[in-house]
């Protein structure tokens, strides 16, 4: 899950394209002249990236195939290839939507502040239900 600062980095960034594109075949450069062609599984908010079926293309032009997941930290990509059948402008609108419903169905979920005085009668409260628990317990035995 990510915090309330990584979803407004992600939201304000292009890292947002990225996340959009997850499930999608793509190819990543390296910093260090390798190449990276795959599926992308999952991105964050500093565009560390895991791809899946990666097929790795070193600078000396050997390829290796990576079956499982492959990570990508952000600090090493050069330049992510965005497939032509992609519509930029609605892949943002329309994650930037996700984003948006669910901060929604967080805040609606959240409790609302209670007062010192109703935080010490529910703490009562949840005292008492405890003790009676327990005598009616003690009574069982």
């Amino acid at each position: 899950m990510d915090s309330a600062r990584e979803k407004a980095k992600t939201a304000n960034t292009l890292v947002i394209l990225l996340k959009a594109m997850v499930g999608r075949e793509t190819t990543v450069e390296l910093r260090n002249e390798s190449v990276v062609r795959g599926a992308i599984e999952a991105v964050d908010s500093a565009m560390n990236m895991t791809m899946s079926a990666a097929v790795i293309t070193l600078p000396d032009g050997r390829c290796t195939e990576c079956d499982d997941l492959h990570y990508i930290p952000g600090r090493n990509i050069r330049y992510v290839q965005i497939p032509d059948d992609v519509d930029v402008g609605a892949a943002i609108e329309a994650e930037l939507g996700r984003l948006r419903t669910r901060g929604a169905r967080a805040r609606v979920a959240k409790k609302p502040k209670l007062s010192e005085a109703e935080k010490k009668q529910e703490k009562r409260k949840k005292v008492d239900t405890a003790v009676e628990l327990m005598k009616k317990n003690l009574d069982m035995i």
